[in-house]
């Protein structure tokens, strides 16, 4: 008995020791597993510390950039390699008994692995390269480097060079509206051009009025004045220019003259056939007399066979007197009948045809005048009103611009509000075209006169059956309309009418033909030893990203292609281009375009560009041959000149950087222009030679500011040849400044370009001045943030592969990853199911699982 209850109770101890044991070990097991996460999570981050120690040197050294390559080679940049090296260090840290081998010596390692786990997958589930999230990867890194590169002076010499740039362009804001009002009154003046035209019969050219080689106006074959009832003299048609008067005075056609020659013509033809209609009456009166005398008489009598008696004598007498009239009036119808009345009928159908055809053409005159007047009324509407808007503009700018500037634009604006008011459609007696009304309502008076004078096409031949009778009904009638016709109303004011017989050279047409065959080769000698470089054909970083099509390429050569057809052509419509090449040049001073907040964006800018001044060359970096950049191979020469352009190829990029800054060079040239009134006073001197025939102030106005642009433009060459030779300008020129002197605006050529550029001063004087890197600075400034980026970057990889490796790729590198991770850990100890299934456990081994992220 007692050996059996001692049997139990070992049995019952056993059991509790077992289970017991169980217990421990299975709580051993779980806390292994908890440490086994712990270990596998630092196992897996320090494979990746491990992994991100590594970058592509070379591209460090180069460019001060981070990203993962392998062993050193650029050509295993990538994700297989990256995620086998991560294995590889995760399977040195779970078995402490692999062998290691460093450099070429193989260890033998032995310890102790308590938790025995073994690396059942590793995946790389997501990379990050620099050309992720629109290149704000590659700015960090590159903010981050030049944040200790750079000093805060630059940052101020940068923001005072801006704001000195930003009120360039306020001011050409402003000088541009100026001139759209201004070029809104002058279409006015254009269309006074076309019914002066139409009206007054003067041939307007291009250039001005057509001179003969009398030195007189040449006057057009007909016009709407060319009727005058009255006698020709000058204050019968309202001309008192005697230039305009000696000019067209024998132009003049008195349709009265005509109609009363006609008349008299008609009066004559009338006059014969009433002749022969009275003698042919005559000669009926007398037969029937000698019809009665013959039944009185007898035979003998009237044969001469004998005498006739007492009784018959008196019937013979009045026989042979009959005879006698008869004879006579048969001569003389005779001499009628030999009148030949077609003369006066050819004389009379050739005045009706110039009656009828000369109305005609004045009628057609008429008409255009009258749809020239309403759209004049139309214009002038507009411009007043465009007018008001700039008045209330302009006061608002007071202080926003330079003073002597704002003074200039105030004068020309008060100007132009007192001519638009004097084109008042009531009437004004000292307006251009006089009372607008009155002479709308003449012209309508005249025409209908002259649709009557039409009428007398069913007269011409005689072909409609008209009676002489009814011919001549309609010319008194006709003459009768003509008493109300009048040309007085029809005036114009030539008082301010000048005529320049001397012919003043224009120096637009000069300066369409020095730039016919493009600006780069005025700026540049050899334009064929330029770069030809092109990177077209590269897989380049950006390229793989979706952007904006850019639809600007080429503007610079339209837009001057534009101007130069406005300067050169000088009609009518192409002279109001003047505003539109300004507004032009006022882009090219954007300022705000990527730039963003001024407190934070500026700086972060400022970084970004001078990571691109400092890491890549321009077309005067070989002026500076102590430079760095010199030293190593590059896929393109002008590169500073592609991250602004974004060309494939060196050419075309340095031609649009030429083209730019000869634009805002001009811009520049053109602000010092209107704020210098010596210069002013030349211009307008040689525009009102040009175009002052009309006396129009904003016609003048216009061409004026069209010279001050060419002279800019010009100048503009000049500054642009002395900034590729590494010389500095000052952002505002005074006139005494200007190389170009406004008499050798007619001569200027590639050769007087070459030698001004040569006597620009190398020595620095007080003011801004801005050098070629400078103009790039802005224009870098001025290009999007993520086009920069990626430009930045398809330069340094087609730099790397120049240097290092043919299969460099920013696109494969990795600049950030994230991992994960499998393993799996053996049960040590015995574990109760239960606990084991609570614990992760499955089966004899647990499945650790975990992701992590990172990056440099």
């Amino acid at each position: 008995m007692r050996r059996c209850v001692k049997g139990s109770i070992t049995v019952f101890l056993s059991l509790i020791l077992l289970l017991i044991l169980a217990v421990i070990g299975s709580t051993i097991d779980v806390v292994r597993l908890n440490i086994a996460g712990t270990y596998a999570s630092r196992a897996l981050n320090s494979a990746m510390d491990a992994e991100f120690t590594k970058y592509c040197e070379e591209l460090y050294e180069d460019y001060h950039l981070f990203m993962i390559e392998n062993d050193q080679d650029l050509d295993t940049i990538g994700g297989d390699a990256f995620v086998q090296s991560v294995s590889d260090y995760l399977a040195y840290c779970f078995d402490p008994d692999m062998d290691v081998t460093f450099l070429t010596t193989d260890y033998d390692m032995k310890g102790t692995d308590l938790m025995d786990l073994e690396v059942k997958s590793c995946k790389l589930e997501a990379t990050t390269s620099m050309l992720d999230y629109e290149g704000t990867i590659f700015q960090h890194q590159v903010e981050e480097y030049m944040k200790y590169q750079v000093v805060a002076e630059g940052i101020d010499g940068t923001l005072e060079k801006l704001e000195q740039l930003k009120t360039s362009k306020k001011t050409m804001e402003v000088v541009r509206k100026k001139t759209e009002v201004e070029e809104s009154v002058s279409k006015i003046d254009k269309k006074i051009l076309k019914l002066m035209e139409e009206v007054e019969g003067l041939t307007i050219k291009d250039n001005g009025l057509k001179i003969t080689k009398d030195k007189k106006i040449a006057i057009k074959d007909s016009f709407a004045k060319k009727f005058c009832t009255q006698d020709i003299r000058p204050s019968n048609v309202s001309i008192d220019h005697n230039l305009v008067w000696d000019s067209v005075k024998s132009e003049y056609v008195n349709p009265c003259s005509l109609l009363h020659s006609i008349g008299n013509d008609l009066k004559k033809v009338k006059e014969v056939s009433d002749q022969q209609n009275e003698l042919s009456r005559l000669l009926e009166d007398l037969e029937s007399k000698k019809e009665q005398l013959l039944q009185r008489l007898p035979s003998e009598v009237i044969d001469e066979e004998r005498e006739p008696r007492n009784d018959e004598i008196e019937d013979y007498e009045n026989y042979q007197s009959v005879l006698s009239e008869q004879k006579e009036l048969k001569e003389k119808l005779e001499e009628l009948g030999a009148v030949d009345t077609t003369v006066y009928w050819t004389e009379i159908n050739e005045k009706a045809e110039t009656l009828y055809n000369l109305s005609q053409d004045i009628i057609d005159h008429i008409s255009n005048a009258k749809k020239i007047i309403k759209e004049i009324r139309g214009i002038q509407t507009e411009s007043k009103e465009e007018l008001d808007e700039f008045g209330g503009y302009l006061v608002s700018q007071k202080g926003e611009i330079p003073e002597d500037t704002y003074t200039g634009i105030d004068e020309e604006y008060h100007s132009l509000e007192k001519y638009v008011s004097s084109l008042d459609e009531n009437g004004c007696d000292n307006s251009v075209v006089g009372n607008i009304v009155a002479m709308e309502e003449c012209l309508s008076s005249n025409q209908e006169i002259l649709e009557k004078s039409l009428k007398i096409e069913d007269y011409l031949l005689g072909a409609s059956g008209k009676s002489v009778e009814e011919y001549c009904e309609f010319v008194e009638k006709l003459l009768v309309s003509y008493e109300q016709y009048t040309i007085k109303p029809l005036k114009f004011n030539y008082d301010t009418l000048t005529v320049d017989t001397s012919k003043t050279p224009s120096p637009f047409e000069g300066f369409a033909d020095l730039i016919s065959d493009g600006m780069i080769g005025l700026v540049v000698d050899e334009t064929e030893k330029l770069s030809k470089a092109d990177i077209g054909n590269m897989d380049l970083p950006s390229k793989t990203v979706i952007t904006e099509e850019e639809e600007t390429k080429g503007e610079e050569e339209k837009n001057n292609e534009d101007l130069a057809g406005k300067l050169k052509e000088q009609d009518g419509e192409k002279k109001s281009g003047v505003s539109s090449n300004m507004e032009y040049y006022e882009s090219s001073f954007d300022t705000e375009n990527g730039v963003g907040d001024m407190a934070d964006g500026i700086a972060r800018r400022f970084l970004l560009n001078e990571y691109g001044v400092t890491s890549f060359k321009n077309f005067i970096t070989i002026l500076d041959e102590e430079s760095d950049l010199l030293s190593k191979g590059t896929a393109l020469e002008y590169e500073q000149e592609y991250l602004i352009c974004g060309g494939d190829n060196d050419f075309d990029n340095i031609k649009s950087i030429v083209m730019k800054t000869i634009f805002i060079r001009t811009a520049l040239n053109y602000l010092s222009l209107v704020s210098d009134k010596g210069s002013q006073l030349k211009a307008l001197q040689t525009a009102t030679s040009l175009v002052g025939f009309t006396g129009f102030a904003p016609l003048i106005s216009v061409t004026k500011h069209l010279i001050l642009i060419t002279w800019g433009f010009e100048e503009a060459f000049v500054d642009v040849r002395a900034l590729l030779e590494g010389k500095e300008l000052p952002l505002l020129k005074s006139a005494s400044e200007f190389s170009i002197q406004y008499q050798e605006l007619l001569c200027v050529s590639k050769e007087l370009i070459r030698t001004k550029a040569e006597e620009v001063p190398e020595s620095q004087e007080s003011g801004i001045r801005l050098s070629y890197q400078d103009y790039l600075r802005f224009y870098l400034l001025v290009t999007g943030e993520d086009k920069l980026s990626y430009r930045m970057m398809d330069l340094i990889q087609g730099n790397m592969r120049v240097r290092y490796s043919k299969n460099f790729s920013i696109a494969d590198g990795i600049f950030g990853a994230r991992v994960s991770m499998s393993c799996e850990l053996p049960g040590k100890f015995l574990c109760l199911p239960l606990i084991r299934e609570m614990s992760g456990y499955d089966g004899r081994s647990a499945t650790i699982t975990m992701e992590t992220e990172y990056s440099y």
